[in-house]
């Protein structure tokens, strides 16, 4: 009798087992990647997707595509990735924010909005959310088009024809006339800063140097931990530098002289730091 009673309960579990299978493999199963939950804006065909496909030639250092323009390809990490970087001198050129879904704009490439503008370069901005809002500070020409988050960062600023990066606890300076926020700071006084979140994606961040250089750059080939892009950025000569979205969102355009870098994102994104001829 204990015996039958036994093998009974045994069935009930074993049939409860295959009905909970059978129920979670007949549900909708949910996506984590946060990507597929951003519709796709109307504006400007987007670029073919990611820079992997065609990596740049490695340059031994910083070369000079114009006035005030350089750029350098140099291996991070080791070699296990690639990096693009700008460096723009102040006096000859400036650096604006854009805030591309402010006033009804919609969102697009740093491609399309540096031939929009007539740029030097482009590189995209901070993070957004899943309705295509940017997140953080964006200042242009004075005037806040987007408020500030509480997430500790940094502010990239631009305060009479100046650059300068600084810690969002800090506050923004006064007489503002550019700023973005993001997160996190990479370097900061020269000193990679010590401690990063794990994980490994492309990247793009925006640094300053000592003698006020601004510096634009991207992964163009492999990942990076933050750890090691905060390396990479500290090498490129930053004293001070700022994370931005990287991922699909990560993309830098260059076009100086005969020199022209075009490294895509996945589609067009809503803010950017676009640097233009004085």
């Amino acid at each position: 009798m204990k015996r039958a009673r036994g093998f009974a309960i045994l069935l009930c579990l074993l049939a409860g087992g295959i009905l909970g299978w059978w129920i979670h493999h007949q549900r909708p199963q949910t996506r984590s990647d946060p990507a597929t939950l951003i519709p796709t804006p109307t504006g400007p065909a987007d670029p073919p997707p990611l820079q992997e496909a065609s990596p740049l030639s490695l340059t031994s250092s910083w070369v000079k595509a114009a006035p005030g323009a350089d750029y350098w390809v140099r291996e991070a990490a080791g070699g296990r990735a690639r990096i693009a970087a700008v460096r723009v001198d102040l006096d000859k050129c400036r650096v604006e924010v854009a805030d591309l879904t402010h006033d009804g704009k919609t969102p697009q490439t740093v491609r399309s909005l540096a031939a929009e503008r007539g740029a030097v370069a482009a590189i995209n901005g901070g993070y957004f959310d899943e309705h295509w809002h940017p997140l953080g500070v964006l200042i242009h020409e004075g005037k806040q088009t987007n408020p500030p988050f509480k997430k500790a960062g940094g502010y990239f600023c631009v305060v009479q024809g100046r650059a300068m990066i600084r810690p969002t606890e800090q506050g923004l300076p006064a007489g503002v006339t550019e700023a973005l926020q993001c997160h996190p700071r990479l370097v900061t006084g020269g000193q990679v800063v010590s401690r990063f979140k794990p994980g490994k994606h492309v990247r793009a961040a925006v640094g300053v140097t000592e003698a006020g250089e601004v510096i634009l750059a991207v992964t163009c080939q492999g990942e990076l931990s933050l750890r090691d892009w905060a390396r990479a950025m500290k090498a490129l000569g930053c004293q001070d530098a700022l994370n931005l979205d990287g991922g699909p969102s990560s993309q830098l355009y260059f076009h100086a002289g005969e020199t022209e870098l075009d490294l895509p994102g996945a589609y067009g994104i809503p803010s950017a730091l676009v640097v233009l001829p004085k």
